[in-house]
């Protein structure tokens, strides 16, 4: 039989346990007026996965041409839900002719985001003549594909 005063502990540590397991979000400060002036581009999204839009959405996405002709693009995403989550990224990197630049930056990432939370991820363009970027989102890492 337990004693009531080991129950009290017990339900303690239950409770503890529960809420240190639970729900967590992150809290952000910014300036309410920013200084920084964003080039935000506008962009076509393409949902294939609607479970996948329904956990981290692309919030904006914004570019900018660094001094060595590289291109430099920088992306919003938050996560929808009230968990974290791990969605993995690529960035894919295209000529002027459309073509695909093979580019180590071009490989899956992976990136944990708190529930609610709005994360920044960013790569630059390995080459000075690619003119264009296709970034692309999965929930999980594709296995038996190729990397860069």
């Amino acid at each position: 039989m337990i004693k009531p005063t080991h129950f009290a502990q017990l339900l303690t540590m239950a409770a503890l346990l529960t809420a240190s397991v639970g729900c967590q979000t992150v809290n952000t400060a910014q300036r309410a007026e920013p200084q920084s002036q964003r080039d935000y581009i506008d962009d076509q999204r393409i949902v294939t996965d609607g479970s996948l839009n329904k956990v981290a959405r692309i919030i904006s996405l914004n570019e900018h041409r660094l001094e060595n002709g590289r291109l430099r693009v920088q992306a919003q995403i938050q996560n929808q839900k009230k968990s974290k989550r791990t969605v993995h990224y690529r960035f894919e990197w295209l000529d002027t002719n459309g073509m695909v630049r093979k580019s180590l930056t071009s490989s899956w990432k992976a990136i944990n985001i708190q529930g609610g939370q709005m994360q920044s991820i960013s790569a630059t363009a390995t080459h000075a003549d690619v003119i264009d970027f296709r970034l692309e989102l999965i929930e999980r890492k594709p296995t038996g594909l190729l990397e860069y």
